[in-house]
């Protein structure tokens, strides 16, 4: 919401003369972040074809917090703050009055530091002069250094996964990513700089195992900025299915589109046929499943095939398939 100018009833108390002279002015303002705060500056500028003079009255208003390390533009100007009018305004208000003048396309500059007020809630700049008054609004900006990271709950093995994070104020930083295998990050540390707000990372693991990570930017308000939230992945182990069992289970997270493999043994012939190869073909009755190979030959000790599922099409809940080896 923007502020309802009370500003006015300030200036109303600093009159101008009869008859002044109209002025042709136009005003912008701009806020950029400053460590905690923002640091709005404010352009008045002259756009008219003859010089402005007389009586200037210039500052900002906020919807709250505070307003700070005021500067007017003006050459000997006397400025006060809301302090001085307790109970006409709940919003913090600076403003400088004096005289001055503005050729044809001069401006005059104000600055100040807005500590405390909502990204979205504004600043205002004003300037009056004579019977001419102009303002404008700017968001403030706060300071942001420390990235939001975020990661997959379940990942396979030796298959790449993504950590992602927000990124900060400063838009030239680099980031530092940090990954354990310990949750305070006292065991198995690898640390990698990168620009941009994604890296990957491939495990190849026997059991499940869960890396943590945590980012921060490099260069953010001078230094660099506070690690993010830890977030973590789990890295799922091959699942093998054993010639002994009917089948077995894996786990995909909600809204995973990660193909999802697990292997099954597949035991050599029997009998006088033991001591020779023989040829097998592998099929399955379900689309969203395939085997690699789904064909070959099967040696005395047995071989091995790999079972993909893509969770893609498919809807919440269980799904069960089967292979068919012959």
């Amino acid at each position: 919401m923007r502020p309802l100018l009370p500003v006015v009833s300030l200036l109303a108390l600093l009159s101008a003369p009869l008859n002044a002279q109209v002025c042709n002015l136009g005003i912008t303002v701009t806020c950029e972040p400053q460590g905690s705060a923002s640091r709005c500056t404010a352009v008045t500028t002259n756009n008219g074809s003859t010089t402005c003079s007389g009586f200037f009255d210039t500052g900002f208003e906020a919807v709250q917090g505070t307003l700070s390390n005021y500067n007017s533009g003006l050459t000997g100007a006397q400025c006060f703050d809301s302090s001085i009018v307790p109970g006409q305004t709940t919003a913090p208000i600076v403003l400088c009055f004096g005289e001055g003048t503005l050729a044809p396309g001069a401006s005059l500059t104000g600055t100040v530091n807005a500590s405390g007020t909502p990204a979205q809630g504004g600043v205002l700049a004003f300037t009056a002069v004579n019977d001419t008054f102009v303002y404008a609004f700017a968001n403030a900006t706060q300071l942001t250094c420390t990235p939001t990271a975020a990661a997959p709950p379940i990942a396979q093995s030796g298959s790449s996964y993504a950590i992602s994070w927000t990124q900060t104020t400063n838009p030239q930083t680099q980031y530092q990513i940090d990954e354990s295998t310990t949750s305070d990050f006292s065991s198995n540390v690898t640390t990698q700089t990168v620009s941009g707000t994604t890296a990957s990372f491939t495990h190849a693991v026997n059991a499940n195992t869960t890396y943590f990570y945590r980012v921060r930017a490099t260069s953010c308000g001078g230094s660099a900025g506070a690690y993010s939230p830890t977030v973590s992945t789990v890295v799922q182990a091959p699942v093998v299915v054993p010639s002994t069992s009917k089948g077995a289970d894996v786990v995909a997270p909600f809204g995973s589109t990660q193909p999802i493999t697990m292997q099954i043994f597949i035991p050599g012939p029997s009998g006088k046929a033991g001591s020779l190869d023989a040829g097998f073909s592998a099929t399955t009755d379900k689309p969203y499943l395939t085997v690699t190979p789904s064909s070959g030959t099967i040696p005395p000790g047995g071989t091995t095939v790999t079972v993909t599922a893509n969770p893609a099409t498919l809807h919440p809940g269980a799904h069960t398939g089967t292979v068919n080896v012959t």
